[in-house]
């Protein structure tokens, strides 16, 4: 299959060919342009336009024939203007995306095997939004104003803390460490709300008890695997801040690294209903408004047929393919 770029400028489309065609596009690119990626593999490119990508998808499905389009590489993002946003949706990413000081960010249905900022010490990255992602390795401390939705986050970082109440999720599963090196709770500096919360450390039998709160989590569930590990706050208030389990592997299947054989993260139906979200919903991300799906409904390239010759201008037919789930 070959890989193929549509850049979008206004009504104007133009194509580009090859692994390097995200590079190719960018370089073409102007803010508010729009990038869109069939089935592939491309290479990664720095980032510092306000500009839209999207993919194909971040699984592939053998069973329908959907292929993903994976970034492949690390990159760093920049965006220094408050006024210009990026965005990147359905994209499985299987390097390292960093972030040094940068406006608006949304990620939408990607897959990120890292997400990280620049160590600079003025870093920043404001009003990030993520829906519907999957990723495995996240250093947030540097996040300012970040809003995660029926997404899969895990943060293991021990040396790292996110930043004071700077990051809320809602729906979410969070794996994160009980307590980094300085002693303090990665998990108690979040808030969060109708999500399932997970140890890191799956093997300690250490007992602890994070600062954790009725105001930072609500409408929760934590998984432990030893008692007393994790998620034990001193306020627990039934109706408001839930149990923790211990030992209740049948909540929690466990976080699957292989994107096509993503794990099955509904709650068991008794809990579902004895233990519902603020808004009726299961708790985790199948509950809410908008319950976790990886496929993309925007339209997008699927397959593309080359012409095995060229016609009597010389040229060579090329049939796109766009689809819509």
């Amino acid at each position: 299959m070959m890989n193929i770029e549509m850049l979008q400028h206004g009504t104007n489309l133009t194509p580009f060919y090859g692994n390097d065609a995200l590079i190719n596009a960018y370089n073409a690119a102007q803010d508010e342009d729009i990038i869109t990626l069939s089935p592939g593999i491309f290479n990664a490119c720095n980032i510092n336009k306000g500009i839209t990508v999207r993919g194909a998808g971040m699984m592939t499905d053998t069973a329908t024939g959907v292929t993903r389009t994976l970034i492949s590489g690390d990159f760093v993002i920049e965006i220094f203007d408050s006024t210009k946003s990026v965005a990147f949706e359905g994209l499985y990413f299987n390097g390292t995306v960093f972030m040094d000081t940068t406006w608006n960010p949304q990620f939408s249905k990607c897959y990120i095997n890292g997400l990280a900022d620049v160590t600079y010490s003025n870093s920043r990255i404001y009003n990030c939004n993520i829906v519907h992602c999957i990723i495995p390795a996240i250093d947030a401390d540097k996040f300012q104003n970040a809003h995660f939705y029926n997404s899969v986050v895990c943060d293991p970082n021990y040396y790292t803390t996110f930043t004071d109440g700077e990051c809320v999720f809602d729906h979410c599963i969070i794996k994160a460490n009980c307590n980094n090196y300085w002693g303090s709770s990665a998990i108690s500096r979040i808030y969060s709300t109708n999500s399932i919360l997970v140890p890191r450390d799956t093997s300690s039998t250490m007992s602890t008890q994070p600062d954790n709160t009725t105001l930072h989590h609500q409408y929760c569930i934590g998984i432990t695997h030893h008692e007393g590990q994790f998620f034990h706050p001193v306020d627990y208030a039934e109706g408001n801040h839930l149990y923790n389990f211990s030992e209740f592997n049948q909540v929690f299947v466990g976080f699957d690294f292989d994107v096509t054989i993503f794990a099955d993260y509904h709650l068991l139906p008794g809990v579902v209903a004895t233990y519902p979200g603020s808004d009726g919903t299961q708790i985790g991300i199948y509950g809410g408004s908008m319950p976790f799906d990886p496929r993309i409904l925007n339209p997008n390239i699927g397959h593309i047929t080359v012409g095995g010759q060229t016609n009597d201008q010389g040229q060579l037919p090329v049939t796109i393919e766009v689809v819509n789930e």
